[in-house]
């Protein structure tokens, strides 16, 4: 691999940039169509069923997790390394004949375990599992459209996976919402089916072959062997580490308060949203430069002071308005979160460009010891503090990435 020396202006060309404002705008987008699914919804449920619905929602991508095994992030890297537009296409083609085998076990797995988890929670979700159960085969492939929009660098595309089921959900919504009577099963099928169909949209457009099948699947595992498998164990500790916060707060405290917590994630993740926009953009460069220009960190910086400034000043305006006075616990919420996201954003760059060099085994080293200070401090914090202290825990584990993320590029670019 021979790796190129940049300036800033090379760097970040016109190109990244109007690929890094789509992906951030599609996301701002996909904001505002949350803000309203979300007046929906608070309306539609009360909080204790808003609560079972983030539940639930969180259940399927908690035990999701555990079945990537590596393969989307193998893809991603063996696009971005391809010459050739049909060598793309063929990987794309392989990757999606592979996820749909890991959909149909990840389906089985948790209709077999629906009861169980209502046993577990005492809660009342498993029989939602078991009718959306056929829905669940498809999910696996939210994992995979996001690789392969870095792989190919084909950021418009990939862009709309933030938008389409999100438009979707909201146009059904809204119209059971004021023309029909809908329960909490209708908003959890109505979700599942617009991401199906969200995904189904998004990978015709990247025209997938399934030429040369079996070879495509054969590169796509043994990259998994040699690379994919490292990323995939950081990412189950990583995101298992992330949705344990959810599953702890409804064990110890009740659905509830998570229905509270997960409305502050959603109120304060943006704020990292074109931090992670500009390096995704930038990930296919990042395969050949030699470090990142000082002024991409100072910039990125300054935007996320900003946001961070404006999320915690407005934020108890945000929730009245949007979420209605029911939802003003919210507000104790944000701080934290904020802060988090604000040093989650600030390692975003050294993060993809250690994935764009295949520094598969330091990316699941600095994930596994996040995910375990994260695990640590839920299982201290939820359980005298309910929903802050995960707030807490995310705030301490999101500034030790930080450094962690710093220290391995450093010693990486010497």
């Amino acid at each position: 691999m021979i790796y190129q020396k940049t300036n800033l202006k090379d760097f970040i060309d016109q190109r990244i940039v109007r690929q890094a404002l789509i992906l951030y705008g599609s996301q701002i987008l996909t904001q505002f169509l949350g803000i309203f699914t979300g007046m929906i919804n608070t309306r539609i449920l009360s909080p204790d069923e808003y609560g079972l619905f983030a539940f639930f929602n969180t259940i399927i991508a908690f035990v999701l997790i555990f079945f990537e095994f590596g393969f989307p992030s193998s893809t991603s890297i063996l696009i971005a390394q391809s010459k050739k537009d049909h060598e793309e296409r063929e990987y794309i083609g392989a990757s999606i004949i592979l996820m749909l085998f890991v959909g149909i076990s990840f389906s089985l797995l948790l209709f077999s375990v629906s009861n169980l988890i209502d046993c577990v929670f005492n809660t009342n979700i498993g029989y939602i599992i078991r009718y959306c159960s056929f829905l669940l085969i498809f999910y696996p492939l939210t994992y995979l459209i996001p690789e392969i929009g870095k792989g190919t660098n084909k950021i418009k595309l990939m862009s709309l996976i933030n938008v389409i089921p999100k438009s979707i959900y909201l146009c059904g919504a809204t119209l059971f919402f004021f023309f029909f009577d809908i329960s909490l099963i209708h908003v959890a099928f109505l979700n599942l089916i617009s991401i199906t169909a969200g995904c189904f949209i998004v990978l015709y457009l990247f025209k997938p072959s399934f030429s040369t099948l079996k070879l495509r699947i054969k590169h796509i595992l043994s990259k998994t062997k040699t690379y994919g498998f490292h990323i995939y164990i950081g990412a189950m500790a990583r995101k298992s580490a992330y949705r344990l916060d959810g599953v702890f707060i409804t064990f110890f405290v009740n659905a509830t308060q998570f229905g509270f917590y997960a409305l502050s994630t959603a109120i304060t993740a943006p704020i990292m949203g074109l931090s992670s926009a500009v390096s995704i953009s930038l990930f296919k460069k990042f395969v050949t430069m030699d470090r990142i220009p000082p002024k991409v960190f100072r910039y990125n910086f300054i935007w996320l002071a900003l946001c961070i400034c404006g999320v915690i000043l407005f934020r108890s305006v945000i929730i009245e308005t949007i979420f209605t006075e029911k939802y003003i616990p919210v507000s104790s919420l944000v701080i934290p979160l904020a802060i988090a996201y604000f040093f989650r954003g600030l390692y975003q760059p050294y993060h993809f460009f250690l994935f764009a060099h295949e520094k598969g085994k330091v990316l699941r080293n600095i994930i596994v010891k996040g995910s375990i200070l994260d695990l640590v401090g839920n299982l201290l914090l939820i359980p005298y503090f309910g929903a802050m202290g995960a707030c807490i825990a995310t705030l301490i584990s999101s500034v030790f990435l930080y450094t962690i993320y710093q220290k391995s590029y450093k010693e990486m670019i010497k």
